[in-house]
């Protein structure tokens, strides 16, 4: 995930849980503990990204009968956040199974094939 793009979607999420006129986190409380409660923010959330909690994943396995051009390598480096690594078939062959997706524990899912 692109840290700019995080950092936009982190703000916006911020923005939400403080919009009173909209019913925000602190209005919704007051509500759910009963009407008699004011809940105050004493300080702001803060924005933060931690560096390697989620691994990104290695090259996966060969897919036999993958295109010429694509190598496992292409795929390796890819976390949890990033599109699946889709394995292109030779001609005459078709993709079967799901993509190689990259989970938060960094090790590979699915089961892509290139069958005749």
């Amino acid at each position: 995930l692109d840290e700019g793009v995080a950092r936009s979607q982190a703000s916006e999420v911020l923005g939400r849980l403080d919009r009173p006129q909209q019913g925000g986190v602190g209005v919704q409380l007051e509500a759910a503990l009963g009407g008699d409660v004011e809940v105050l923010v004493e300080a702001a959330p803060q924005i933060g990204f931690l560096e390697g909690v989620f691994p990104a994943c290695g090259a996966p396995a060969h897919v036999p009968h993958s295109n010429e051009k694509w190598s496992p390598g292409m795929c390796g480096g890819l976390a949890w956040s990033d599109a699946p690594c889709q394995v292109p078939c030779q001609e005459g062959f078709w993709a079967d199974g799901e993509a190689y997706r990259c989970n938060i524990a960094g090790d590979w899912e699915g089961s892509p094939a290139c069958i005749p």
